[in-house]
């Protein structure tokens, strides 16, 4: 394939995802930001598992998604493992990025960034 045409493949599905509705609502986000800035972060990761997996499981749009990109990125078809791994960590990246912008450390963990090493950033970010 030609890097135009996967390139305007990218948009698309980029266009696509910008498109659809938020799946959540105001209650359950309230709730998670509660427990994640009055618990901790670790409370608020705990609380990833079950809503990735509600997500995988009901999402058709979500794990069509991710079933294409893993298999262009890794050449082989998906795996329900390797979905449940891909969903927490999306849920990950957008929690650490909401929780980071919420708290008054964000000056000390602005190194930190969803592809630096959990070790770099260890100590510099509550919970």
């Amino acid at each position: 394939m030609s890097a135009g045409v996967a390139g305007s493949t990218d948009k698309a599905v980029r266009a696509e995802w910008a498109r659809r509705p938020e799946r959540s609502n105001a209650v359950a986000l309230r709730f998670m930001a509660w427990v994640s800035l009055r618990l901790g972060r670790r409370a608020g990761r705990v609380l990833l598992y079950p809503i990735a997996a509600y997500f995988l499981l009901f999402s058709a749009a979500a794990r069509r998604a991710c079933i294409g990109w893993q298999e262009r990125v890794t050449g082989r078809p998906a795996t329900w493992r390797a979905l449940f791994t891909q969903f927490p960590a999306f849920a990950s990246v957008v929690h650490d990025r909401i929780y980071r912008s919420t708290t008054s450390s964000t000056a000390s963990t602005s190194n930190c960034t969803a592809t630096t090493s959990p070790r770099t950033c260890r100590g510099r970010a509550a919970g």
